[in-house]
């Protein structure tokens, strides 16, 4: 889960080693976030960092239908574009960054109480 001051950070590695960055969603182009948060508000629905010279491309919850389906599919990606020293090092930063980032695959709260709620509920069964 990325919150302000993380998304600042992430685009601060863009314009520290890019030429250009160009900060998007799915319909508009912005300038910087506060732009971006005056016009579409404090909730991200998708994004687009785009650096150049070194070519590094970020994209959050994109939208692209599947070949021969009415079915959307939703992803993420990050991209080198260019091949270059200085886009794969950008590249391995900002995937680490995003990978520390990441949110668990499974949060151990939830799975415990859902856990002793199966096994109560199995125990209740058994002794009927």
């Amino acid at each position: 889960m990325l919150y302000r001051e993380d998304l600042e950070q992430f685009i601060g590695f863009f314009r520290d080693a890019c030429t250009t960055v160009t900060i998007s969603d799915s319909k508009n182009r912005y300038d910087s976030l506060d732009e971006m948060q005056s016009v579409i508000g404090s909730k991200i629905k998708d994004l687009d960092i785009r650096g150049e010279s070194p070519g590094l491309h970020f994209l959050l919850n994109q939208q692209e239908y599947a070949k021969g389906s009415q079915t959307t599919a939703i992803f993420n990606e990050l991209r080198t574009e260019e091949i270059s020293e200085a886009a794969y090092a950008l590249f391995l930063k900002a995937q680490e960054f995003l990978v520390e980032h990441q949110r668990p695959l499974v949060r151990w709260p939830l799975a415990i109480i859902a856990v002793v709620a199966l096994t109560f509920t199995v125990f209740l069964f058994n002794r009927q």
